[in-house]
């Protein structure tokens, strides 16, 4: 384990850490109280690893890979993140030098948090801080916002209710939630036009007006890709096609990343993946007018751990964990029981994962699995 993987603050007595902006990467550090800034260079005299200290109005970085650097406070969750999670050699490319201070290139957005908030599972974009509140309050929020000179000040995250409402600052009403992993692929986008938050809000409630409804019980019918009927106990294998083209795929180079022509949906273990093998057999059984998928005489259900992974279990599935199955066109789609959203591929280097995104991503329809039922 690399030596940045862990780091200690010292904080002086003359600083008031109160006074200082909070960062999310502070769960995971030791804060440490020293009477100078020479005491904590003193007991880390005999120390080759990184450390901190707190001045009040920027912060110094002792055993960078520059030596020791003085550092802007609004790059704080940035400087740490990169030195906790990743590899020193990015430094260089990753900050810059102005005013004497080492600062990140992007001004930092502010996520608000409710006070006394320990979700672990949160991951917040590098160049950010942390507000905690005590009660939600979008416009205080935005005012907020505004007084921070040092921050980006076209929007900002408020989480609450279990979601992330990324929020423009001077037009508050243009808003829209995201997901953990849509913060991180959309906030440099937002960040240089908020008029793109309006966008995906639209987008985002387009979806799910119109999402595919499910026909009442006793109305689907399984059927195969010459859109025969699939009969209760009939075997199967569910394939899907990577080009239309039908692209060769030799599978000679072991570093090959391309994609085959065509795999099969297979239970290696207790969860569903693609195989190059054809797949595995599957049947159906109809339970009070509801089908419902099996491997070896146990059924097919979505995980509700937060993976949404496709998975079996030897009962009937509760109505939360049921797959809801729909055709588009004579191809067979998975979503998840009165949820939006369906099912997607991910392929690297002959292996891949099928999964249901969150309810909330931007597109939850975007690149869905499509399936062909062929009997065997």
């Amino acid at each position: 384990m690399s030596a940045y993987t862990k780091s200690r603050v010292y904080v002086p007595k003359h600083v008031n850490r109160d006074s200082i902006i909070k960062c999310y990467v502070d769960k995971d550090i030791e804060f440490i109280s020293v009477a100078t800034e020479q005491e904590a260079i003193e007991l880390e005299a005999t120390s080759s690893t990184p450390f901190f200290v707190f001045e009040q109005d920027y912060f110094i970085f002792c055993n960078s890979p520059e030596g020791t650097v003085r550092c802007n406070y609004w790059s704080r969750n940035h400087i740490m993140d990169r030195l906790l999670g990743h590899s020193p050699d990015c430094w260089k490319q990753q900050f810059h030098e102005k005013d004497g201070l080492k600062v990140s290139p992007y001004p930092p957005v502010v996520y608000f948090l409710p006070a006394g908030f320990t979700n672990n599972s949160l991951h917040v974009v590098s160049w950010s801080v942390v507000v905690y509140y005590e009660s939600m309050d979008i416009e205080v929020f935005a005012q907020s916002v505004r007084e921070m000179d040092g921050c980006n000040q076209k929007f900002f995250v408020a989480a609450h209710d279990s979601a992330l409402e990324c929020v423009e600052v001077e037009n508050t009403e243009n808003s829209v939630e995201f997901t953990m992993a849509d913060i991180i692929r959309y906030a440099p986008l937002i960040s240089e036009d908020p008029v793109f938050i309006k966008r995906y809000m639209e987008h985002v409630r387009n979806i799910r007006e119109n999402r595919p409804g499910r026909l009442p019980n006793g109305q689907f019918k399984l059927k195969d890709c010459f859109g025969d009927d699939v009969r209760d106990g009939e075997q199967f294998r569910l394939i899907f096609y990577f080009y239309d083209d039908h692209s060769c795929y030799t599978g000679e180079d072991p570093y090959d990343d391309s994609e085959p022509e065509y795999a099969g949906l297979e239970m290696p273990s207790r969860r569903i993946a693609p195989s190059m093998d054809g797949g595995s057999i599957f049947t159906s059984e109809t339970i009070d007018d509801i089908v419902y998928l099996k491997y070896n005489e146990q059924y097919l259900y979505c995980s509700d751990d937060g993976r949404w992974q496709i998975k079996l279990m030897p009962e009937l599935p509760e109505e939360n964990e049921r797959l809801h199955l729909q055709y588009d066109r004579k191809m067979l789609t998975f979503s998840r029981w009165n949820k939006i959203g369906c099912l997607h591929v991910s392929w690297y280097r002959h292996t891949g994962e099928v999964y249901f995104l969150e309810d909330n991503v931007i597109d939850p329809y975007d690149e869905c699995l499509t399936l062909e039922l062929v009997k065997i």
